[in-house]
């Protein structure tokens, strides 16, 4: 009975995207679906990420420095476990895991000592647990990669998986490393390139500055300043 109204609402969105004007897609994930399903071009403006790395730090337990570290929630799509899987197979290496969801009693029956579950934190303890950690683990599927650019701000590197919107927030080689599937295996096999790597910090956090808000600001005002120069206002 719905699909009708459904086909209706599609033909009025089709109309509404072609009359616009401009379009501004916040990472090539998006770009792509955009093109795809309205046939427009747009510009790629980063959305802004606020970092404050001279806030209090607070530690976290008994945890030492020098794990990797996996900020997400325990959603599948998250593919927290394949991460997980892929710690128990590197007893050596130790991954501190903040964020709460439906999966972690699943997360906590595969891990091993090696894998510590924090579930959520505060903002000095998450500021800590950056500053201590030696690496971010990042392997869902995200329009927009956030957490490497909060990891690069402390001028730490990042495991990604390489899709959607972490293929704009790491520099394959320079802030992060890739793998390619979610699996224990290629999560463990980067794991190990990642800590082989002798990264810059410095060239990790200009990386970072590079998606700050006043960036964002100056991309934005550009862009608009572009198009009202190229269609203006006319008088009533």
């Amino acid at each position: 009975m719905l699909w009708p109204a459904l086909e209706a609402l599609r033909a009025w969105d089709r109309k509404a995207a072609i009359s616009a004007q401009l379009y501004m897609s916040t990472s090539r994930e998006v770009k792509g679906r955009i093109l795809t399903i309205y046939g427009r071009d747009s510009v790629l403006i980063p959305p802004p990420v606020s970092v404050k790395t001279s806030s209090p730090r607070q530690r976290v337990g008994s945890i030492e420095p020098g794990f990797f570290l996996c900020v997400s929630r325990l959603m599948p799509y998250k593919n927290v476990e394949a991460v997980v899987q892929g710690f128990t197979t590197m007893p050596d290496q130790h991954l501190v895991i903040v964020g709460a969801g439906p999966g972690r009693n699943r997360i906590e029956r595969l891990a091993g000592p090696n894998v510590h579950l924090v579930g959520t934190v505060s903002e000095p303890e998450l500021s800590w647990l950056y500053s201590e950690c030696v690496g971010l683990v990042a392997a869902s599927h995200e329009d927009f990669g956030l957490t490497p650019l909060e990891a690069a701000a402390y001028s730490k590197p990042t495991v990604a998986l390489r899709w959607g919107g972490f293929l704009d927030t790491v520099a394959e080689g320079i802030t992060g490393v890739f793998f390619d599937e979610p699996t224990p295996a290629r999560v463990a096999e980067a794991i190990r390139r990642c800590s082989k790597t002798a990264f810059d910090p410095r060239a990790i956090a200009q990386h970072a500055n590079r998606f700050s808000e006043t960036a964002f600001v100056a991309r934005l005002r550009d862009e608009v300043g572009q198009l009202g120069a190229s269609h203006p206002t006319r008088p009533d």
